[in-house]
């Protein structure tokens, strides 16, 4: 097949020609027009603003744009504020200036209650979405660095009417299907392998009523992660599935063996497939037979002799990484991939995930009590330090076998200290010359009492000072038992609190 310029190139036989180092869609004499689709969605890709972005929480700025629930999205424009600098987004953006960034975790509460945090962006079409028609959104999605952009799933919401947009549903920190204006159309999970790149997703959906508003963010699902994941958008294109007709679709998943790519097939038409605009030969069906590798695929649609070229699809197959710590007992092994581990180190190997794809693991493994450990202990006279099943008293260095968080039962080094410090816990304040006053005893080198203080059982202050006599603004206090709390600077220099009781007896 030659397109309607060509002279001298043939269009679709993967040789060049004219013989001047261009080879079929390379060459500027095959001119075939890209068909792009309308998008339903107004200021799709974000670049017409009512201000420019100089800080979170200004979806506000970007025009059309509303945020569905009480969380606020945040606006990202390279005239201003470009997000979190732990999270910089992706570069270049694929389209234009303006992206938006929206985040999605829980925290717990004081009260250990879960608090959700999700973040949306909606907008009215410039046209409702019919009933029982089937739609396409095409989207790309930004990841971060992958500790704060991991895979997730990405939903878009329907509401019947524009008025939606208006109610902003305070208090609502979740999604927007649990308000009653706005429903699930569909989802599709996203991933980037290793982060800090942008790709391309799409969902398509029907709806039993005509839809007039559209929001997008992640799943309602509650996200359990520590950190604050954080996803950028871009060039959101709604618009029917028909007019995707020269859009290529993933067969399967991209590591299978039996991923492919296809375009919608229509009767009198004609397919010629590209990689790297070279024709590949023998490929002139609406799907494809195989993948030829890495590369940027596309496909001619000639039909009734007018020449539709399909957007680009960069086919790269994705690679996961993941970094994973482990600790084994003295004696055992960790199986890794097809390899038994005995060894503390680091270790690396590539491993298959259940779609084919490369999963980059880095181990980092260590031995339990390989390495003797030490723990330093400090007490006070009288006192007893616990270790294992082991009590000590004595100032000393100790190997103790204990059992470790693994399990594994393992010898540690006790360095302890034993200060010369003695805490009474009982003093009888009758004046008979004997055990008169509650006071620290020890060698005066030893320790400085920084701070002593005696409360009864309701919590009143009854002392403050060094030596207890037993009395309270000079009259002698009831028997009982009484809570000290004693700050000690001692001999290394540490400062020590210590809190405990003492019994009162006449």
């Amino acid at each position: 097949m030659a397109f309607a310029n060509a002279q001298t190139e043939i269009c679709d036989n993967a040789l060049d020609d004219d013989n001047d180092g261009l080879i079929d869609l390379n060459d500027g004499d095959c001119e075939c027009e890209t068909i792009k689709p309308v998008s339903l969605i107004p200021n799709p890709s974000f670049e017409e603003m009512t201000c420019c972005p100089n800080g979170f929480g200004e979806l506000g700025c970007i025009q059309n744009w509303e945020t569905p629930t009480e969380t606020t999205g945040d606006y990202l424009h390279h005239c201003g504020f470009l997000g979190f600098d732990v999270v910089p987004p992706p570069e270049p953006f694929p389209n234009g200036d303006g992206i938006i960034g929206l985040q999605d975790f829980s925290y717990p509460g004081p009260d250990g209650t879960i608090t959700t945090w999700k973040e949306y962006a909606a907008i009215c079409l410039t046209q409702p979405l019919l009933a029982d028609s089937i739609y396409q959104i095409q989207f790309e999605l930004g990841f971060g660095v992958d500790l704060f952009s991991p895979k997730i799933v990405i939903e878009i919401y329907g509401a019947y009417s524009c008025d939606e947009l208006l109610k902003n549903y305070d208090g609502n920190r979740s999604c927007p299907d649990v308000d009653l204006g706005w429903h699930t159309l569909g989802a599709v999970e996203v991933s980037s392998g290793n982060g800090d790149k942008w790709v391309k997703s799409n969902i398509t959906f029907t709806d039993k009523k005509s839809i007039a508003a559209i929001a997008i963010g992640p799943a309602c699902s509650r996200n359990d992660t520590t950190y604050n994941d954080y996803y950028f958008f871009d060039n959101l294109i709604l618009s029917g599935i028909e007019e995707f007709g020269s859009e290529i679709i993933e067969i399967s998943q991209p590591c299978a063996d039996d991923f492919t790519l296809a375009i919608v097939e229509k009767a009198n038409r004609f397919y010629q497939w590209y990689k790297d605009g070279i024709a590949l030969t023998n490929e002139t069906k609406a799907k494809l037979s195989k993948i030829y590798g890495e590369g940027i695929y596309q496909v001619t649609v000639l039909e009734n002799g007018i020449c539709n070229l399909s957007q680009a699809y960069n086919y790269i197959k994705p690679t996961e990484w993941s970094e994973v710590a482990r600790t084994i007992c003295q004696g055992d092994f960790y199986q890794f991939g097809n390899k038994k581990l005995t060894e503390s180190g680091i270790y690396q190997d590539t491993l298959k995930t259940r779609f084919n794809c490369d999963s980059i693991v880095s181990l980092t493994l260590g031995i339990s009590g390989e390495v003797l450990d030490t723990i330093r202990g400090e007490i006070f006279l009288g006192e007893t330090f616990n270790l294992g099943n082991k009590k000590f008293d004595k100032k000393g260095e100790y190997i103790v076998s204990v059992v470790s968080s693994q399990g594994c039962e393992i010898d540690v080094l006790l360095m302890l200290d034993v200060f010369g410090v003695f805490i009474p816990n009982i003093f009888s304040p009758n004046q008979d010359g004997f055990n008169d006053t509650f006071t620290i005893i020890g060698e005066a080198d030893q320790f400085q009492v920084q701070e002593f203080k005696i409360y009864d059982r309701l919590g009143n202050m009854v002392f403050s000072g060094y030596e207890w006599d037993g009395t309270w603004k000079g009259s002698p206090i009831a028997e009982g038992v009484y809570t000290y709390f004693l700050r000690l600077k001692i001999g290394n220099g540490k400062t020590e609190l210590k809190t405990g009781s003492i019994t009162l007896i006449r």
